[in-house]
């Protein structure tokens, strides 16, 4: 007996190190994806819109507050609110959920762990009800409380956001569908057939560099031969993907300019660069694969001049109403920051002043050393603004677009279209050793490793966007200059 009792107490004593050793890995491997402190406040100046301040109550029937009374109808709105997580919420996923008494509208909210201070809940999903001025909205903090007292409602309109062609600049391939897929497929509701689409998807690069590791297994091997390969098979993943989304043929196109180079040739507009990982320095090497006669007349080496010309000339050609593309201010990734103002410098050129710009961030400012998590939390969970600190605006309003159940499902099928992003066994490596390490793998991955998976991250109930109007364009692209230096 006594024997028994020590086994017990050993086991006991064993599962308790185990379970403070899973927290302290938690913990430990979800930091490093931060670069923002959890305890600092969040702050965008919103010139655009209606700010009006609202009182959090915390009575008997739970925290809530009153609807203001505003000139509406708004698209896009967000509660800026002190929040607080509990302990549990630094090992947890803390949340927000709202809901508008009276109706069924809801909406939930994930917070990055250990979150204390000032952040922006997107009720958006709430403003989209028209609720009547004195609706009561209802928070309930799940390892995490909203803090009674003085907040601030900020309620924006982007009506020319979700009407008329649009036209999806990325910088590489699968970032147009990370970022707009809900938006450029909604162009395509009510027709009849793809080839009435609204909606234009231009790739700039052909995104040739690295390799596609797991689920591959290393197949392509590297050097100069596997990039090319990498980059013919990324073009047409660049090309084809749009088309789950109902964009045809001719309106998807791949610049073939090449990955990692483009902040290169805006520091030196006339000097031409070529792919080093592929061992080429015409852009024909990549471009030559979209459909004859789609994309423009090609420049043939790469500089910034050329790319600047691509873009004026794709927007002479599409004559979009709203223009989407990386922001270059909150995107760190340095592709995407030029390439946020190429298209800057294209609407410039072009000379358009009527329409909109819209921003999206997939590498968000405040992401650390291992990348980011942004949004946090499950695909229920909407997205709202990342973690950052602005005293001037760097938008004019925001435009928080619904993306359907059916867009969702949808896009899960466009982004499977990228091989880059799978991390699904293949079957390319079957043995039996491998499929138990991998059943591990994924068991270790689930209880302690942070999913920074883009299928967790980017298929979401709304896309987020900055919103710019194009007369407010040179402006805003100076300011952006000035921070890129």
């Amino acid at each position: 007996m006594p024997h028994a009792l020590s086994v017990v107490v050993v086991l006991v004593v064993a599962a308790l190190v185990a379970v403070a050793a899973g927290v302290w890995l938690r913990v430990v491997r979800y930091a490093p994806y931060f670069s923002f402190d959890a305890d600092q406040d969040v702050r965008y100046p919103l010139p655009g819109a209606a700010s009006l301040p609202v009182t959090i109550d915390a009575g008997e029937e739970g925290t809530s507050f009153v609807w203001p009374e505003a000139e509406g109808p708004f698209d896009t709105a967000l509660l800026e609110v002190k929040l607080a997580c509990s302990k549990l919420g630094r090992v947890l996923d803390p949340s927000v959920e709202a809901t508008l008494a009276g109706s069924d509208a809801r909406t939930v909210q994930y917070l990055v762990r250990g979150t204390d201070g000032v952040r922006y809940v997107n009720l958006s999903a709430l403003a989209r009800r028209r609720p009547a001025p004195g609706a009561r909205v209802r928070l309930s903090g799940r390892n995490a409380t909203v803090a009674p007292g003085a907040a601030t409602l900020h309620l924006m309109r982007s009506p020319g956001a979700a009407q008329g062609p649009v036209l999806v600049v990325a910088p590489h391939p699968d970032d147009a569908e990370l970022s707009s897929f809900g938006l450029y497929a909604a162009r395509a509701q009510g027709h009849a057939a793809a080839d009435a689409s609204d909606a234009w998807v231009v790739t700039v690069t052909a995104g040739e560099v690295g390799t596609f590791g797991h689920p591959y297994g290393g197949l392509l091997g590297d050097g100069v031969e596997a990039s090319r390969t990498r980059g013919r098979l990324r073009v047409w993943e660049s090309l084809t993907a749009p088309f789950v989304g109902r964009v045809p043929a001719e309106h998807a196109m791949n610049l073939g300019y090449f990955d990692g180079t483009v902040e290169a040739m805006r520091r030196a507009p006339d000097t031409a660069v070529r792919s080093s990982a592929a061992d080429v320095d015409s852009i024909d090497a990549f471009r030559r694969y979209n459909r004859p006669g789609v994309t423009p007349p090609s420049p043939e080496r790469a500089t910034w001049r050329g790319l600047v010309a691509d873009l004026a000339a794709v927007l002479a050609r599409a004559h979009p109403s709203v223009i989407v593309a990386p922001h270059p201010m909150l995107d760190v990734h340095s592709d995407h920051v030029a390439v946020g103002l190429a298209v800057m410098e294209a609407i410039e050129r072009a000379g358009l002043t009527d329409g909109t710009l819209l921003l999206y961030v997939i590498h968000d400012k405040g992401s650390g050393p291992y990348g980011s998590l942004q949004p946090v939390g499950p695909r229920d969970g909407v997205v709202s603004l990342p973690p950052a600190r602005f005293d001037a605006p760097i938008a004019d309003r925001i435009y928080s677009s619904p993306v359907s159940t059916e867009q969702r499902r949808m896009k899960l099928f466009a982004l499977d279209a990228f091989r880059d992003l799978r991390s699904v066994q293949t079957g390319l490596t079957p043995s039996v050793p491998a499929a138990v390490t991998a059943a591990l793998r994924d068991v270790y991955r689930r209880l302690v490793v942070p999913d920074a998976s883009f299928y967790r991250r980017a298929v979401r109930p709304n896309e987020l966007f900055f919103v710019i109007d194009l007369e407010e364009v040179p402006a805003y692209r100076a300011q952006f200059e000035r921070e890129a230096g």
